[in-house]
């Protein structure tokens, strides 16, 4: 465990993911081994799936100030080649 002057400022981390992501399974093991190490220093660690095409509805719920958020999905549900998208909706 982390002493407290090491700790990170944010509490919460969030993954943001789309139904019917295919990872590779090297890809999806590393992914697991980093999200464990996250819990074991106590973090809560959520998932927040993207299911439609409404991702700042998705991300009202997860303050920027206070989660961290990995994202994974390569594009938005509908929208073919929209990862760029996601990158400038989650930098605004």
């Amino acid at each position: 465990m982390q002493s407290d002057q090491n700790k990170l400022p944010y509490s919460c981390f969030t993954i943001l993911t789309r139904p019917g992501c295919r990872w590779k399974s090297t890809s999806r093991a590393s992914w697991h081994s980093i999200v464990q190490c996250i819990k074991r220093e106590g973090h809560p660690v959520t998932e927040a799936c993207l299911e439609n095409q409404d991702l700042p509805g998705l991300l009202q719920y997860h303050d920027p100030d206070e989660y961290i958020l990995f994202n994974t999905c390569e594009e938005i549900p509908g929208i073919p080649h929209s990862y760029d998208l996601i990158a400038q909706t989650l930098e605004g």
